[in-house]
């Protein structure tokens, strides 16, 4: 393969990587948002994602506790921000070029993924199938991102590896 075009692979890679990285980052705000407005901790706002008077409609099916309902979607919250960080250390890793970058991606695409997996038999349980489609688009379209990662031929740029 011609170097340009391994350069131009290597950045497709840190894209997939950031984007993961934005869009969980960006799912934790309006979801962090949502709980706070819901919980009436903060006032009625536009940016926030409305999950969480759709989970309880979702849970409501067997009278599940307001607080059986908070765990699930403080969980939720915690696995979307730690997603976000777990997708930019990756990012960084990447474009530094540096040893642990495997380790990171695999780490955040496992945490990751196991978050629709879990959404995905709580739909089943919850017998919640409209929602069940997103959730396992979402699944398979990060497999298939980090199958692209793993696969792709990888070479770093010459910049990021003078930086090691």
């Amino acid at each position: 393969m011609e170097r340009n075009q391994s350069y131009g692979l290597f950045y497709i890679k840190v894209r997939i990587l950031f984007f993961w990285s934005c869009w969980f980052f960006i799912a934790f705000l309006t979801n962090l948002t949502d709980f706070l407005t819901q919980t009436h901790i903060i006032t009625e706002t536009t940016f926030r994602s409305g999950n969480y008077e759709a989970l309880e409609k979702v849970i409501e099916i067997y009278h599940t506790p307001l607080c059986i309902l908070n765990f699930l979607f403080i969980m939720d919250l915690l696995s979307q921000g730690f997603s976000a960080f777990l997708f930019l250390i990756a990012t960084i890793c990447f474009l530094r070029n540096s040893g642990n970058k495997w380790p990171s991606i695999n780490i955040a695409f496992g945490i990751s993924v196991a978050l629709w997996a879990v959404f995905l038999v709580m739909e089943e349980i919850f017998i919640a199938y409209p929602y069940e489609s997103t959730h396992a688009r979402l699944f398979l379209f990060e497999l298939v991102c980090l199958l692209v990662i793993h696969l792709l031929p990888q070479q770093g740029h010459k910049f990021f590896d003078s930086l090691k």
